[in-house]
């Protein structure tokens, strides 16, 4: 029996239609306990944040199941209600009742080329929890699961107790941290600053979070902001948003300029509210229950400083977040409940599971030395390597890397190849070892530097090394590479001759993705993408 998760609904058409559209659809396979695949249909069509499931899943479904084994389906829904049907018609999925979030999952009727088979649709916040599984495992008794985020089926924002081997519904609501997931993608005074609009609302939380670091949080701008509603249901245009900043803070400025210290004020006053915010949410049910662990997921996990705080403020024992926190992570989430209910304990994966088109060459043929004494020489490489990644996070496979000691070459990598704002940062990768020596905090314990997912301080003696990756607020955004993981012996042999022969401690990682696209699957795609925004070589 093949379990199949999808996250697939829709509404009227195509992503840019609306800022009400789902987005980052996908659809992934489990059998026993292993994930076989992990497909975000983003990577499949080259469409960043893909939501037309509905016109590939008859094609996907025959590509992920040739042998037309035995199958379920679970389906995870949103806002925009709990029925898919494809294009074509040769799929559908509806639930037999209304879903609720406490029940998780409903019985659902679908119907797959005439055939009836069984399926099942689960609740958008908790198939957002169950990604966390295939990384996990299981849940520890005694924890916290909880979800934030803009908008799931009928929450921004839920909460389970895990004990006795069961999730126990606690809590869902619209209004806890509706406005302050909302300041991250729709906030109407950050449009303005940042020179976004309603359709850049994906995009706009990774700035917002780059941007704020440049500023300081301020009381008055705070009381400012509460006063009124945080503008997020300012009617007026930049103009007249203009007026307002200028009118309360008697200033006299002629245009949003992200230069401004006062609008990276703005940024970094709403950014450390988002935090408190959650820290407060958090160590509130925490209290609440005695909860000793947290698995957290949903849009706000990607919110590197929030998790930092989480780590360090809340009180938990351990904190988990899944490489997949977001949209992208909703099939796999939905997959791993059914599958973990059916069968227990799942398998511990690795995040590389998005393989349908991906290379299988187990070791590219150039050689990690050759790669480091390129990448010495002031080159800029992108990899291509195995399964991608699953969720939004480059982390190693489809990267670009270069050194990251060269203030200059970073803005290179980041302005020019990949057309990003100034304010962005761009984040290390280096070695467990390495990072046992160059850190200020005790991250021994944490989960989250291996899906770059925390927030880290490099002590002095060693910030030139890291000069090209260290952000404005004293910080980077670090993935740490652990020994003995084949999935990561590649780039791990990169890092041990960079320091071996040049001295070099890590490597600046991005994305390898042109502007406004997903990150590259194919090796053609790779090729093709290289190429057009000026690397010096692909690694596949």
């Amino acid at each position: 029996m093949l379990t199949v998760g999808i996250y697939g609904i829709h509404n009227h058409g195509h992503i840019e239609s609306s800022i009400e559209n789902t987005h980052d659809h996908g659809i992934s396979v489990i059998q026993k306990g292993k994930v076989l695949s992990m497909t975000q249909l983003e990577r499949y069509t080259g469409e960043k944040h893909d939501n037309r499931l509905h016109e590939y899943i008859p094609e996907l479904l025959l590509k992920i199941n040739p042998q037309s084994e035995e199958m379920q389906i679970i389906s995870a829904n949103s806002f925009h209600g709990s029925e898919m049907s494809s294009l074509d018609g040769s799929f559908s999925i509806r639930p037999k009742i209304r879903p609720r979030i406490k029940d998780i999952l409903t019985p659902s009727l679908c119907v797959y080329n005439d055939f009836q088979i069984p399926a099942w649709t689960i609740c958008h916040e908790f198939a957002h929890i169950a990604s966390c599984l295939p990384f996990v495992g299981e849940f520890q008794e005694n924890s916290l699961l909880i979800h934030i985020d803009g908008g799931a089926y009928d929450s921004s924002s839920s909460v389970w107790h895990y004990e006795s081997g069961t999730p126990r519904f606690l809590h869902s609501s619209w209004r806890d941290l509706k406005d302050m997931t909302n300041n991250f993608n729709s906030n109407p005074l950050i449009q303005a600053i940042l020179g976004l609009n309603i359709d850049d609302h994906l995009s706009m939380p990774g700035k917002l979070m780059g941007y704020a670091s440049h500023g300081i949080y301020s009381k008055e701008i705070y009381a400012w902001l509460i006063d009124n509603n945080w503008f997020l249901s300012y009617s007026g245009d930049s103009k007249s948003l203009l007026d307002e900043v200028n009118k309360f803070f008697r200033t006299n400025i002629s245009k949003f300029d992200t230069r401004n210290e006062l609008f990276m004020d703005i940024a970094a006053t709403i950014q450390y509210s988002f935090e408190d915010s959650v820290v407060r949410y958090l160590r509130s049910w925490r209290n609440k229950t005695g909860a000793d662990h947290l698995y957290y997921s949903g849009g706000a996990g990607l919110n590197i400083l929030t998790n930092k705080r989480i780590e360090l403020e809340c009180g938990f024992k351990s904190v988990f977040i899944p490489p997949c926190t977001s949209d992208g992570g909703l099939a796999l989430g939905a997959a791993a409940w059914k599958e973990y209910l059916d069968n227990g304990k799942l398998s511990l994966h690795s995040p590389y599971l998005d393989s349908l088109g991906a290379p299988n060459i187990k070791k590219p043929l150039i050689s990690p030395k050759n790669v480091a004494g390129l990448i010495a020489k002031g080159k800029i490489i992108g990899l291509c390597i195995g399964a991608g990644e699953v969720g939004p996070r480059a982390l190693t496979h489809r990267s670009i890397i270069a050194r990251p000691d060269n203030y200059e070459l970073k803005r290179y990598v980041s302005e020019v190849i990949k057309q990003r704002e100034w304010y962005r940062p761009l984040a290390p990768v280096i070695l467990l070892e390495v990072a046992s020596k160059v850190l200020q905090e005790n991250f021994l314990k944490s989960h989250l530097p291996k899906y770059m997912l925390g927030s880290f301080t490099v002590k002095p003696e060693y910030q030139n090394a890291f000069s090209g990756v260290i952000h404005a607020d004293g910080t980077i955004r670090a993935q740490i590479i652990y020994p003995e993981d084949p999935q990561t012996e590649y780039i791990e042999s990169i890092l041990k001759e960079l320091i071996k022969e040049f001295n070099i401690l890590g490597l600046i990682q991005t994305s390898f993705n042109g502007k406004g696209e997903p990150l590259v699957q194919t090796i053609r795609h790779a090729e093709n993408v290289g190429k057009r925004i000026g690397l010096d070589m692909v690694v596949s």
